[in-house]
């Protein structure tokens, strides 16, 4: 699986979420974090809707991201309202980049 977008998840966490994509019969998926999780779960069929809440990597994401994928922005606030999002999802993944000031 290639891409064009940074590499967050090890090799380790690709074979483990392909199992629970497969052991879970996944079809869609709500994620937070849009990137190379993203990319996986388009390569397995899966219809994602990824939430992202900074603007500058939402667009980035919206230029290499092509297929059944729709990215929702959100603020970063205490409460979270998305509009637009499914009332169920097969799988749910939360992914940040690693060692940054706001995340992890």
């Amino acid at each position: 699986m290639t891409n064009n977008l940074i590499w967050s998840i090890l090799d380790d966490d690709i074979i483990l979420l392909k199992k629970i994509i497969k052991d879970n019969s996944a079809k869609t998926v709500l994620e937070f974090g849009p990137g190379t999780s993203t990319t996986l779960f388009l390569s397995q069929g899966l219809l994602v809707h990824s939430c992202e809440n900074n603007r500058i990597w939402e667009a980035k994401c919206k230029g290499l991201l092509t297929g059944n994928v729709s990215l929702f922005h959100y603020e970063d606030l205490p409460e979270i309202k998305i509009e637009g999002l499914l009332d169920r999802y097969d799988l749910g993944f939360v992914d940040s980049p690693v060692g940054t000031k706001t995340y992890s």
